[in-house]
C-alpha cells in the first residue's frame, strides 16, 4: 500500500462480519494464516466487572473487518498461532492493554507487532490517540461515544459494531504512513525493538495484594490505627467487588476508602453525613463498614 494514499470513507464501508458461529471462526483463521498484515484490537469490559474478560476481537484485513464476539462459546484458541506467527505482522494502536488481557484470558503470545501509538511517539508526535493520527493525517472523525460501554452486555447494537470496526479498520494506512516516516528518520530499528519488548513482556496474573493499600496517596501519613483500619477496608471492597461481579472502584473509591480511614464513624448516622454512598447501596454497606471500621481499630 502506497503510504501517501488515502483511506477510504467511512460512508462508503460496507458492514462489518460479525463472527458468532465456530465454522465461521474456522474459515477466518485459515484465511488470516495466508494474510501478511492484519489490524488487531480488542474491547473488554473492565468497568464492569471484577476479572475484566475480552468481549470482543476486532480483525481488519486488507479486505474486510471482522469482529469476532468471544462471549459466544466459540473455542478461539487456534487464533493464538496467528499472534505468534512471526510471517504475519499484528498492527495495533497502543497495544499494551489489548497484549495484557488477550495474554490473560487465552494464554496467547505474540510476535511481529506494528505498535501504531508507539510509532507515532517515537516520532515525537504530541497527540498519541489513534482519533487524533487519523484526524490529523485524513481529517477521519472517530465517533468516541462508545468508549466507556458494558462490551459485556448483549444483544450488540449496530452502532457499537460501528465503533469497534473503525478501531481497526484505518490501522494499515496508519502503520504505512508512520513506517515510512520512522525510515525516513532512522527511527524503524529502535521502534522495532520497542514491538518486540512489548511483545515479549509478562503479564502478571490479576489477584489482590491485601498490601495494595499502601499505594494510595498519603497513606503513609496517617497514624498507625487509620493504617490498620484503611487495610480491613481495603479487603472488604475487595471481597465485596468479587461478590458483585463489580470493579472495586465502582463498590468505594479510593477518596472514599481514605476518608473512611481518616474519620473511622462508629455509627450509620454519623457514616451518613460523609455522603460517600449512594442512596441504593447505603443500607447494606453501612453496617459492613462499620463493622470493618471496628475490626480495623
Amino acid at each position: 500500500m502506497n503510504p501517501t494514499s488515502k483511506p477510504i470513507a467511512e460512508i462508503t464501508l460496507p458492514p462489518p462480519i460479525l463472527i458468532t458461529e465456530q465454522a465461521e471462526f474456522n474459515r477466518l483463521v485459515e484465511t488470516l494464516h495466508h494474510l501478511p498484515i492484519i489490524g488487531v484490537d480488542t474491547e473488554a469490559n473492565s468497568l464492569y466487572a471484577y476479572r475484566e474478560q475480552v468481549c470482543l476481537i476486532q480483525i481488519s484485513t486488507p479486505e474486510t473487518d471482522y469482529i469476532i464476539d468471544t462471549l459466544t462459546g466459540m473455542d478461539i484458541s487456534s487464533l493464538g498461532a496467528i499472534f505468534a506467527e512471526p510471517s504475519v505482522e499484528k498492527i495495533f494502536h497502543a497495544a499494551e492493554y489489548d497484549i495484557s488481557v488477550l495474554k490473560a484470558n487465552f494464554s496467547f503470545t505474540f510476535a511481529n507487532l506494528f505498535d501504531t501509538m508507539i510509532a507515532a511517539r517515537n516520532l515525537g508526535y504530541a497527540r498519541l490517540g489513534l482519533a487524533s493520527l487519523l484526524k490529523q493525517f485524513w481529517q477521519i472523525q472517530l465517533d468516541k461515544k462508545w468508549q466507556r460501554t458494558d462490551w459485556g452486555r448483549r444483544p450488540l447494537a449496530p452502532e457499537q459494531l460501528r465503533y469497534a470496526r473503525l478501531d481497526t479498520h484505518y490501522l494499515r494506512w496508519l502503520r504505512d504512513r508512520l513506517r515510512a516516516d520512522l525510515i525516513a528518520r532512522g527511527l524503524l530499528e529502535e521502534a522495532e525493538e520497542d514491538f518486540t519488548s512489548l511483545a515479549q513482556r509478562e503479564v502478571k496474573k490479576q489477584q489482590f495484594d491485601p498490601e495494595g493499600f499502601w499505594r494510595l496517596p498519603g497513606v503513609r501519613k496517617f497514624t498507625p490505627r487509620q493504617q490498620a483500619v484503611l487495610a480491613r477496608l481495603f479487603a472488604f471492597r475487595d471481597n465485596e467487588a468479587k461478590r458483585l461481579d463489580r470493579p472495586p472502584f465502582k463498590v468505594l473509591s479510593n477518596d472514599a476508602l481514605l476518608l473512611l480511614a481518616q474519620k473511622r464513624p462508629h455509627k450509620v448516622k454519623q457514616l451518613r453525613y460523609l455522603t460517600l454512598l449512594g442512596r441504593y447501596r447505603f443500607g447494606r454497606l453501612a453496617s459492613l463498614l462499620i463493622a470493618s471500621i471496628q475490626a480495623g481499630e
